[in-house]
């Protein structure tokens, strides 16, 4: 069950990645220890500045010796809305601000994310042993250059369109994450996909881009051991699971944010789970909140990603360091009642154990 593509090729022992989540739970210590017990720890660097990236890659390497992944965001190119959008956006926001003791209608953001090109040449130099996007794929030639240096690529698709235009490509991917509909955090749909975006479920989806011929990675809704056990049966070579590892106490989730993933494993009714663009102008899917609920009437307003990401990062901050969870971005699958707090290593050990006693059940 464990010997696939993915352990033999990449040299780990179990095809269980943790996948990247930027923003802040993605740390070296939570990336190297899954690394250490066997998975793929991976380094959510979206927002990261090329210096921070390089420092993350480093710090990773002083805690393990073993393969992990980096992941970048390539969206591609798209024209920046218009300044009065921008403040339109910004000033939706005063009523928080205000309650949160913060100056109403501040300048506008001067700066919306860090340079691509500048991000993947740390890539090229550093050369971890993965490079993993979404949003579509990154710039011509450079998944190339990483095959010179070794470096492994995986891309996500949320359809078989998108799988045959990184496999067809003069640049092949070598893994492909199927991300379904259940999945936390941002929809990974390519820009050509969005408009017409059918969010398949996993189970579903995971067949039909296996019929492609590149090896699969299934992403969205994982949680426990019977769970990765399915999706190896239905053809996937490996699995991605980011909202199980969360609380894990070497993951960097901030305080109101592991409040709120602890009530959803405890409660009766737990909040539940939901897609939204107003935190950061791309669909998203987290634990339902007050800003959610409350913005959602102004979508139509808001400027798209990563503009709306940037004009509502200083409320976030400011909401965390309040302790409060109503106005941040608390990303997670549809799993997460099922959420487990343990150290990343026993989380891994107890899913290969739960994997295995299935198999046991269920030979195949």
């Amino acid at each position: 069950m464990w010997n696939t593509i993915l352990t033999r090729s990449l040299g780990i022992r179990y095809p269980i990645i943790q996948a990247p989540m930027a923003g802040g739970p993605s740390t070296p210590q939570l990336v190297a220890a899954v690394s250490n017990a066997g998975g793929l720890g991976s380094l959510g660097c979206g927002y990261l500045t090329p210096d921070g990236i390089r420092d993350e890659i480093r710090s990773t390497r002083k805690l393990t010796d073993k393969p992990f992944a980096v992941a970048l965001f390539t969206p591609g190119k798209s024209d920046p809305p218009s300044p009065s959008i921008i403040q339109e956006a910004s000033r939706l926001l005063d009523p928080y601000r205000k309650e949160l003791g913060l100056p109403l209608s501040p300048p506008s953001p001067t700066k919306f994310g860090e340079a691509l090109e500048e991000q993947l040449q740390v890539i090229l130099e550093e050369k971890p042993p993965v490079f993993a996007f979404t949003f579509g794929v990154p710039p011509e030639g450079f998944l190339r250059e990483c095959r010179k240096r070794g470096i492994w690529t995986m891309g996500t698709a949320t359809n078989a369109a998108e799988v045959r235009l990184m496999r067809d490509s003069p640049d092949p991917v070598d893994f492909v994450f199927a991300q379904g509909c259940e999945a936390g955090g941002h929809r990974g749909a390519h820009a050509s996909s969005i408009a017409n975006d059918t969010f398949t479920a996993l189970l579903p989806l995971v067949p039909q881009l296996v019929k492609e011929n590149v090896p699969i990675i299934a992403a969205g809704g994982i949680m426990n051991g019977s769970q990765i056990v399915a999706a190896l049966d239905l053809g996937a070579c490996g699995v991605s699971m980011g909202t199980a590892f969360l609380l894990c106490p070497e993951s960097g989730t901030s305080a109101p944010y592991r409040a709120a993933l602890r009530n959803e494993a405890a409660s009766a009714e737990p909040v539940g789970t939901a897609y939204t663009r107003v935190i950061s102008g791309r669909l998203a899917r987290g634990i339902r909140n007050r800003f959610m609920r409350e913005m959602e009437q102004f979508e139509g307003r808001i400027p798209g990603y990563p503009y709306q990401y940037y004009v509502t990062q200083p409320l976030r901050k400011a909401c965390v360091s309040a302790g409060r969870s109503d106005f941040i971005s608390m990303w997670a699958g549809q799993g997460v009642s099922r959420i487990r707090e343990l150290p990343a290593a026993d989380l891994l050990a107890r899913l290969v154990t739960e994997a295995e006693q299935t198999r046991m059940v269920r030979p195949g």
